[in-house]
């Protein structure tokens, strides 16, 4: 889709969002769309996917700084997860604290991650429905579940 129609078609939703998802290289590009939900109160979520590897943590950092200075209120990164230290380094984007952080881990240590990350500030995440959409995804319901176990409570 070009970028005017996808312009076009998510100006025609903002109305009726509460979340409107732009790719942080499309920012830019949608600055109507941003503008328009900023306007709106609607959140816009900043997303970055990279599933061949976990970037650097100062490409990751940097990502999130653009995102904020774009316009997004929140950001979303997916990446790729192989070693601990792939997840060690999404762990810490925690510690920048500038956006609300949507963080998820794929492909070997994805499942894994998105438990981790879920528990340690991760503002959402995505399990499947019907089956997954990439590799490291939990079932929506079991997902939810482990996170409900893994919560930090008062457990008296």
């Amino acid at each position: 889709m070009s970028t005017a129609a996808r312009r076009d078609l998510l100006l025609a939703l903002v109305p009726a969002a509460d979340i409107v998802d732009i790719e942080v290289r499309s920012l830019v590009s949608l600055h109507s769309v941003v503008s328009q939900a900023n306007a709106r109160g609607v959140l816009v979520m900043g997303s970055f996917h990279d599933f061949n590897k976990t970037p650097t943590l100062s490409r990751l950092r940097d990502i999130i700084l653009r995102a904020e200075d774009q316009g997004a209120s929140a950001v979303k990164i997916a990446a790729h997860t192989e070693t601990p230290a792939d997840v060690a380094r999404l762990l810490d984007l925690f510690s920048l604290n500038r956006l609300p952080l949507a963080v998820m881990g794929m492909g070997p240590l994805g499942m894994a991650s998105r438990v981790v990350l879920g528990s340690c500030g991760s503002v959402f995440n995505y399990g499947w429905l019907h089956e997954p959409n990439v590799s490291g995804q939990w079932a929506a319901k079991d997902l939810a579940g482990i996170l409900r176990q893994c919560s930090v409570q008062d457990r008296d």
